[in-house]
């Protein structure tokens, strides 16, 4: 009777035993997948965010290159443009006019200029005047015939192809020395060629995050940093293609490379410099995942530890392990979601209390990753040498600002500022100190404005001021105050550890009730206001 009695209780036993065996495996089965699907989404989550930042910093980077490109295109024909007209209007057969000489030598870039004339209907294109920077010329070894003869050929294949184009580049010594060829049309059978040298191309280019590169409208590259070649034919390339397909000026989008061993994924901007030069750009998708592997195996180990866990929990059914269980899936819910420094209190050196390290440990290292991409995103909507914001990022905010005044019916003001007779302060005190004095003025633009405005370098040595809820009488009394500053402020001489002083001149403009059809417009008042302002004397503000 005892012995089937005790075999009653062994029975109850191992029905308990079982019934734990399955609450066990329940309670690891739900945690494994918990931990799968946060693990998951925290990588995903991850995945996302540093692909959002890569495209955001390329975007960026190419940008900023492009400003800087088109700026000094933009100035080069300028210059051009400027001598091509004194062509028109002066007779320059014999001796070249002081003006002349002073445009060309004020632009570095510019190798040399021919004139090019057809004397009788049927005759050919001679060479009637030549202006040459022999600096250059003789940095290169070049020759004057050498540089006709090219410019000559390139007129006679642009006449012949009876096209618009305007711009060429061409071989001079040898591969590493193109230049960029520029027609102008003078009328009477009159061409003007500028031959102008593409070193400051390669000057730009060069970039550690980015594969830049410049083509021309052929898709020849121009120059190139890392990842390209010069001269190579990209024609094909997706992001060419891309481009070609949108009339936008800039965009980007992913794309793959495929070759005969591998596809490699990357992420592509496009600028598009004038009608015949663009600028690309391109960074590996794997840049993007830097770190996925052993983020990936982190979590793998984080994993397998916590079913281990789970196991425990499920066998010895303690509240004791429970409560920290559900401490760990929060803060990983809570590193899904972005919060990558959760408050983990678990105070225990046994298995969970090394694996709450982890978290913390993973946590800080997501923040700092985060930390990175967010100060190098920050770097590229700043002014290197000032700290306040640059251009590009100037235009940005200026159409956001725009818009939202419009929309609202706000007040909005631009002021334009810029230093009065700066290039006499680089001719006498060197550009050390001019770099000095363009410090100084953006710390007083800075001091002078409110926490609501935005400050940025407009360009050389003027800023620009946006100041939101602002009617004109308040942005003339605002440009006052900084012009007041900047005349009382004191510039550290550099050079003997005295003091300059140093004046300004302000133009303004307001946004009344949507009389302007886009921020342009409104910044190109506020030019004219400044330009009211100099031709008055200079140190004042002006409006138009």
């Amino acid at each position: 009777m005892g012995k089937n009695i005790d075999a009653e209780h062994r029975k109850v036993r191992v029905n308990r035993l079982s019934i734990t065996k399955k609450i066990s495996l329940l309670v690891l089965s739900i945690v494994v997948v918990a931990i799968a699907a946060y693990a998951y989404f925290a990588i995903s989550q991850f995945k996302a965010d540093k692909l959002k930042y890569i495209h955001l910093v390329n975007s960026n980077i190419t940008n900023a290159i492009g400003t800087k490109i088109k700026y000094k295109l933009d100035g080069t024909e300028t210059d051009m443009k400027n001598i091509a007209l004194l062509f028109k209007t002066i007779s320059l057969r014999k001796t070249a006019s002081p003006i002349l000489k002073g445009i060309f030598s004020n632009n570095p870039s510019i190798i040399g200029l021919f004139l090019f004339e057809k004397f009788k209907p049927n005759a050919p294109y001679v060479t009637s005047y030549a202006l040459l920077n022999k600096d250059l010329v003789n940095i290169r070894g070049l020759k004057l015939e050498d540089l006709k003869g090219i410019a000559k050929m390139q007129l006679d294949r642009k006449i012949a192809s009876v096209t618009d184009e305007k711009t060429e580049f061409t071989r001079v010594n040898d591969e590493e020395q193109n230049s960029l060829i520029y027609f102008f049309d003078l009328g009477k059978s009159k061409y003007l060629t500028f031959i102008v040298g593409k070193e400051f191309l390669n000057e730009t280019v060069e970039t550690d995050v980015s594969e830049v590169a410049i083509i021309d409208r052929a898709g020849k590259v121009l120059a190139a940093s890392k990842g390209f070649s010069g001269g190579e034919d990209i024609a094909n390339h997706p992001i060419v293609l891309f481009a070609g397909e949108n009339p936008v000026e800039e965009g980007g989008t992913e794309f793959q490379l495929r070759s005969p061993s591998s596809t490699d994924s990357y992420i592509g901007n496009f600028f598009k410099l004038n009608s015949n030069l663009m600028l690309i750009s391109q960074v590996h998708r794997e840049r993007a995942f830097a770190g996925m592997k052993t983020l990936t195996l982190n979590t793998l180990f984080f994993a397998v530890a916590l079913s281990g866990i789970a196991i425990l929990i499920g066998l010895v059914l303690s509240r004791g392990l429970t409560a920290p269980l559900q401490s760990l899936m929060t803060v990983t819910e809570d590193i899904a979601a972005g919060n990558y420094n959760p408050a983990l209190k678990i105070k225990s050196n046994d298995e969970i209390g090394q694996l709450a390290d982890y978290f913390v440990d993973l946590g800080k290292r997501l923040s700092q990753r985060e930390s990175e991409l967010e100060k190098t995103t920050e770097l590229a909507i700043r002014d290197g040498l000032t700290g306040v914001y640059n251009h590009r990022h100037f235009a940005v905010r200026g159409e956001e600002f725009f818009n939202l005044s419009k929309r609202s019916g706000r007040k909005l003001s631009v002021i334009l500022v810029d230093i009065d007779f700066f290039k006499k302060f680089n001719d006498t005190y060197g550009h050390q100190q001019g770099d000095q004095v363009i410090r100084d003025i953006a710390q007083v633009l800075t001091k002078s404005t409110r926490d609501t405005d935005f400050v940025a370098r407009y360009g050389g040595e003027e800023f620009v001021v946006i100041a939101p809820d602002t009617d004109m009488e308040g942005a003339k009394n605002l440009a006052e105050k900084i012009r007041i500053a900047y005349e009382s402020h004191k510039i550290k001489n550099i050079n003997d550890e005295g003091y300059l002083s140093s004046t300004c001149s302000l133009g303004v403009s307001c946004l009344n009730n949507g009389t302007f059809e886009n921020f342009k417009a409104l910044v190109e008042l506020a030019d004219k206001g400044l330009y009211v302002a100099k031709k008055s004397g200079r140190n004042k503000v002006g409006t138009a």
